[in-house]
């Protein structure tokens, strides 16, 4: 009878993500955090409903 070899292969390396697609992960990331802690009630973003209103913003030339 042969032998079998019992040695284990080799376990395939991680792949490495590219700057872009990093960067692409972690804008999606924080999406979607903003988005569950808006839901959740807290402010992430401020917004001011204020608006200043500018009398003759363009001077006539």
């Amino acid at each position: 009878m042969a032998r079998r070899n019992n040695t284990p292969s080799p376990t395939p390396q991680p792949r490495r993500r590219s700057t872009g697609q990093l960067i692409l992960l972690l804008l999606g990331v924080f999406i979607l955090f903003s988005v569950a802690l808006q839901k959740c009630g807290f402010k992430v973003v401020n917004s001011s409903e204020d608006s200043e209103i500018i009398d003759k913003p363009h001077r006539g030339y």
